[in-house]
């Protein structure tokens, strides 16, 4: 009844004045049209369906018959198994960018950094130098974080120099100075590590004064006044040893006095104020590699690697004297001394096949030279003064405020896990002109006592050494606890060679300092069941020449970081007042 009273209506209805009413027409004809209507409405559902559901399984669904599950479970999976091919498609072409410059830092945003400031008081110059047959871009991860920071510091520094809305300077700072930052990744020696130290060296003087004179040119344009400008040198391997060189003979060669005492400093080139800065070394042979290699071997082993090497092997492996001569002669000794700070960073724990950890921190056996355990925050360093005194030689504690080195984690556990320690030898006062040869030894022991001789006229400068653990980056093998235990009894029982890498900060509790020896069989090997493979000798730098080798080297960022922002914030602490009294 209630579709015919429905039909009755519509077709009763004043605006169809075509058709009959339902009496009319009759019961038949009325079936007939309900079956119609029915119809139609059927139709338009079954395309609403098509429509939403977008399959015949819309259609079944909507007709409540029976589903097809395991056609609808394939059909989930094979979503599936796209978004995780797209996610997977996604993260490697993330990390293919990653993996050549410019990298992908979690950094502060960089938009509308300042590239070179104009007329700046002090231009602070950051040399980075490769390796042994490398390149510049061997270090681009480090270079490039570098700029960063170096960018976001100018930033800072220039917002904090600039006038509030009221006009006024800082009440702290009422004369800012303005700081400008050159982080260049020197070249000159491309393809050119083969002929010795010294014709290394020698180009890189060159490259550095060109370097110092473009970009003094670019920010005092057409100016004969003499302007201030800082000189930061970071030597990864060989490049340490170029940098001592070169350093010293840019000094000897194109610098004079300005006046005399405490008051004096060096003129380049009679257009720049000199002054030295950071000198920080990475995994550099300070000692060479003679009797410094990953395994004992003879001489005569070590004179045909030499060999191979040509000239820079023949100084590296000290078939020449120019190792021990830069070691111990005041023409060398000085100009380092004269940094401000100086850093050596090595490999522990025999993580470094090319560059063991007692060459890179001049570490010697024989030696009772002290280091002290420096606070835990790696921002605090000691000054490089003349004075014995502890607490004149450290200075001011960096910005609290630090990134994390991986997603996750926390800086300070990312710093204990491969941050093993940091000391300090203190500078004693005028003992790098004491270069006398009464060390020197005839015989067989030569070796020895050179080595002796060349650690504690380094460790007299004052130097602050890190020694990273690179270890949970690399791959390692797992041996039987016996053959461990016997292999490293059987040559000698002293119990400090048989510490484990924990006990460096054990040692730490129970002395203030440890002395040269004790510090190298603490740090040499580590007493677990594990043997790591030792590649840590480019992982410390995040080795980048090509994306293979930058996947490789990727556990090495979170102390690239480390380095990098300590380093910059050294750079810029740098005070006129208190570099002309060095």
């Amino acid at each position: 009844m209630l579709l015919k009273d429905l039909l009755n209506k519509l077709l009763s209805s004043p605006h169809i004045t075509t058709f009959p009413s339902i009496e009319e027409i009759g019961y038949f004809e009325s079936f007939i049209l309900s079956i119609m209507f029915i119809s139609i409405l059927w139709l338009m559902c079954i395309s609403i369906s098509l429509t939403l559901v977008g399959s015949a399984d819309g259609f079944r669904i909507t007709m409540g018959r029976k589903l097809d599950t395991e056609k609808l479970k394939e059909m989930a999976k094979a979503e599936s198994i796209r978004k995780s091919f797209r996610s997977t498609t996604d993260y490697i072409n993330e990390l293919k960018n990653d993996l050549s410059p410019p990298f992908r830092l979690e950094l502060q945003d960089l938009d509308g950094l300042p590239g070179a400031i104009h007329s700046p008081d002090v231009t602070h110059f950051l040399f980075l130098m490769h390796g042994h047959r490398g390149q510049s871009k061997d270090l681009a991860y480090m270079h490039t974080v570098m700029q960063r920071i170096a960018a976001t510091k100018k930033k800072r520094m220039s917002r904090a120099g600039s006038p509030s809305r009221r006009g006024r300077l800082s009440k702290t700072d009422p004369n800012p100075v303005k700081h400008d930052m050159v982080v260049h990744n020197a070249v000159s020696n491309e393809h050119k590590t083969d002929d010795g130290i010294q014709n290394g060296g020698d180009r890189l003087v060159e490259e550095m004064r060109q370097v110092i004179e473009d970009e003094m040119e670019k920010r005092h344009p057409n100016s004969k006044d003499v302007f201030d400008i800082t000189i930061s040198i970071l030597g990864n391997s060989l490049g340490g040893l170029y940098g001592r060189y070169a350093i010293a003979k840019l000094v000897e060669r194109h610098c004079v006095r300005d006046g005399k005492g405490a008051n004096s400093c060096w003129i380049l080139d009679g257009r720049y104020r000199l002054h030295l800065n950071v000198f920080c070394t990475t995994a550099t042979p300070h000692l060479g590699v003679s009797k410094h290699t990953f395994l004992p071997i003879p001489r005569t082993a070590e004179i045909a690697a030499a060999t191979i090497m040509k000239d820079t092997g023949k100084d590296l492996f000290r078939m020449n004297d120019l190792i021990h001569t830069m070691a111990t002669c005041p023409t060398f000794l000085r100009p380092l001394a004269n940094f401000r700070k100086r850093i050596a960073y090595a490999n522990a724990f025999n993580t470094d096949f090319p560059v063991p950890t007692a060459t890179a921190a001049f570490l010697s056996e024989n030696s009772t030279y002290p280091h002290y355990f420096e606070d835990e925050s790696l921002n605090i360093q000691p000054e490089a003064t003349p004075s014995l005194n502890m607490e004149q030689g450290a200075t001011a504690k960096s910005p609290k405020r630090r990134r994390s080195f991986k997603k996750g984690n926390s800086p300070d556990r990312a710093r204990k896990k491969l941050f093993v320690a940091s000391l300090y030898t203190r500078t004693l006062e005028n003992k790098q002109e004491d270069t006398s040869d009464s060390m020197q030894p005839d015989g067989a022991d030569k070796h020895k006592d050179e080595f002796h001789h060349m650690s504690e006229c380094l460790d007299q400068l004052g130097w602050k050494k890190v020694f990273i653990d690179i270890r949970s980056e690399l791959p390692s093998v797992e041996l039987p606890k016996g053959f461990i235990k016997k292999k490293r009894k059987e040559p000698s029982k002293e119990p400090s060679k048989d510490e484990s890498p924990r006990c460096i900060h054990s040692l730490k509790r129970q002395r203030k300092s440890l002395s040269s020896k004790d510090l190298a069989s603490a740090v040499a090997q580590a007493n677990d069941n594990r043997v790591s493979w030792p590649l840590g000798h480019n992982m410390i730098v995040a080795f980048s020449r090509s994306r293979m080798s930058t996947l490789m080297n990727r556990g090495g960022r979170p102390v690239v970081d480390a380095v990098a922002k300590e380093l910059v914030e050294d750079i810029f602490t740098w005070d006129s007042q208190k570099s002309t009294k060095q």
